[in-house]
């Protein structure tokens, strides 16, 4: 099945069926719904190779649509590139982050 996204209803279907899924707590959902990530953030990546990984952005600067990030238990200098508009991920709360001692 293929979609027409220059279409306005069909847009404004996505749109709205997005939104509900994220405040239903859909992690895919509430990604979808980034519009850009802020250095320090913690996020989690939801498909590719990286699937299931947390990281930290980078305040490295890179490309508009793409950011860099530092996976945890990677070493330090190691960044890995993610393009936001081929990758899914959703914002991680650790538990430091939460309020939770670790």
């Amino acid at each position: 099945m293929e979609f027409n996204l220059n279409d306005p209803a069909t847009r404004s279907a996505i749109v709205h069926f997005t939104e509900t899924g994220a405040e239903a707590g859909c992690p895919f959902c509430k990604g979808r719904m980034i519009a850009s990530v802020t250095p320090g953030e913690r996020i989690i990546i939801l498909n590719g190779m990286y699937v299931g990984r947390k990281a930290t952005v980078s305040p490295e600067p890179w490309l508009s649509d793409e950011f860099l990030v530092r996976f945890d238990n990677s070493p330090s200098n190691q960044l890995t590139r993610i393009a936001q508009k081929l990758t899914a991920f959703a914002y991680f709360a650790s538990r430091q982050n939460a309020g939770l001692a670790l």
